[in-house]
């Protein structure tokens, strides 16, 4: 519980939902123009994520905490979206939110300003 949002989230995966590497279909994998997966099942989203690139789809992930298998997924994303946590459990740096560069919509704001002048 989040006490400053006085929010519960409770997760539950039922062991019947795991999916095999194995029953991942390439077809259905390449039939789409972009490609995201998350963490939760890593070598079943590996192996999409791998048909994917290998058709010239884009691959992203959303990701929240380092899983097992997590850096054979990575391996395979053009782009991640993660928890603000992620970066430094997976590599064991810490980066400031001062070091994170400006929003690319900000930026583009902060351009069109200056040239304007």
């Amino acid at each position: 519980m989040r006490a400053a949002e006085r929010a519960r989230c409770c997760w539950d995966r039922h062991p019947a939902l795991a999916t095999d590497p194995a029953d991942v279909s390439r077809d259905a994998v390449t039939s789409g123009r972009l490609l995201i997966v998350d963490c939760h099942e890593a070598a079943a989203a590996a192996q999409a994520a791998r048909f994917a690139r290998d058709a010239g789809i884009p691959t992203i992930i959303d990701v929240e905490k380092v899983r097992p298998a997590i850096a054979e997924l990575l391996q395979q994303i053009d782009a991640i979206i993660a928890a603000q946590e992620f970066p430094t459990a997976l590599t064991g740096a810490r980066i400031s939110a001062r070091r994170w560069p400006r929003s690319a919509a900000s930026s583009r704001r902060h351009a069109r300003v200056r040239h304007a002048r």
